[in-house]
C-alpha cells in the first residue's frame, strides 16, 4: 500500500511536472525563431530582471545606510569606549582590593603554618 502511494503521490506528479517543463523548454525552442518572439523575449527580459534590480537597489541603499551608520557610529565610540574602560577599571580594582582582603587572612595562617612545620623540621634534625 505504502509503495503505491509513494508511487502516485510523488513519482508521477513529479515525472509529469518535469515532461511539462522539458515540453515548454522545447516549444520555446522551437518558437524562438520568430520575430514576434523575439520582441516578446526582450518585453519577458525586462520584466524578469526589473524585480532584481529592484531588489539590487533596496540592497545597494541598505548598505550606504549602514555605511552611514557604522561613520557616525565610529565618530561617537571613542568617548563611550573610553568611558566603558573606566568604568571596568574601577570594577577591577575594587574586586582587587576586596579580593585581597579576604585573602589576606589565610595567606597569613598558611604563612605562619609553613613557617611553624619549617622550624619544626630544623629543630627535629
Amino acid at each position: 500500500m505504502h509503495r503505491k502511494q509513494t508511487f502516485w503521490q510523488i513519482w508521477v506528479p513529479l515525472i509529469l511536472s518535469i515532461l511539462v517543463v522539458l515540453f515548454l523548454c522545447v516549444l520555446a525552442s522551437v518558437a524562438a525563431g520568430s520575430p514576434a518572439v523575439t520582441e516578446f523575449s526582450q518585453l519577458s527580459t525586462v520584466y524578469l530582471v526589473l524585480p532584481v534590480l529592484i531588489v539590487a537597489l533596496l540592497v545597494v541603499v541598505l548598505m550606504g545606510l549602514a555605511v552611514y551608520g557604522l561613520a557616525t557610529l565610529l565618530d561617537i565610540l571613542p568617548v563611550y569606549t573610553r568611558l566603558a574602560q573606566g568604568f571596568f577599571r574601577q570594577i577591577s580594582v575594587f574586586a582587587r582590593v576586596w579580593s585581597d582582603k579576604i585573602v589576606k587572612p589565610v595567606m597569613a595562617t598558611r604563612t605562619w603554618w609553613a613557617g611553624f612545620e619549617a622550624a619544626r623540621k630544623h629543630i627535629g634534625h
